[in-house]
């Protein structure tokens, strides 16, 4: 499987709403997400299943991926916390998105690769940024191919 772990974009910040779920994407996160799109497609990155958290600016990031994916992207609530294994038995499919939140997601690739979510902070993912990884899907079983930022990703948009 290649597993793509993606941030969400660029969202209002915290003080400006007291429901951090209901917390939107700008226009920037917007723009900078459309930006990493096109360099996903430039690489030709689509997926079989977009898996995201229910959280507005996640939902919306999803959106703006929509295109790189054919089947209607699939909401869970294991995005919304530390990785547990519930959340690699619902992916399927040879190309699978996931796109959530920090801290959740370095401790999702730290758990992917390594097998515990211990010194996730090397995996950092900048907010619109993509972690590719491979491998079965289990627990320390997948290797990290490539981690993007969100500029790295712009600049090879067609």
């Amino acid at each position: 499987m290649d597993l793509f772990v993606i941030r969400h974009g660029i969202a209002v910040p915290k003080g400006e709403l007291r429901h951090d779920p209901a917390r939107a994407l700008t226009p920037a996160g917007r723009r900078e997400l459309t930006r990493v799109r096109k360099g996903l497609e430039t690489l030709g990155i689509h997926f079989d299943n977009i898996y995201t958290s229910p959280w507005k600016r996640a939902l919306q990031t999803t959106e703006v991926l929509r295109s790189l994916c054919t089947r209607d992207p699939q909401v869970t609530e294991e995005l919304t916390r530390a990785p547990r294994d519930k959340l690699l038995r619902q992916l399927k499919g040879d190309s699978v998105a996931v796109v959530g939140h920090e801290p959740w997601l370095t401790q999702l690739i730290a758990w992917c690769c390594n097998g515990s979510a211990r010194g996730a902070h090397v995996y950092m993912l900048e907010k619109a940024g993509v972690a590719h990884l491979t491998g079965k899907p289990r627990v320390g079983r997948f290797m990290l191919v490539h981690l993007w930022g969100p500029e790295e990703l712009g600049k090879l948009r067609r």
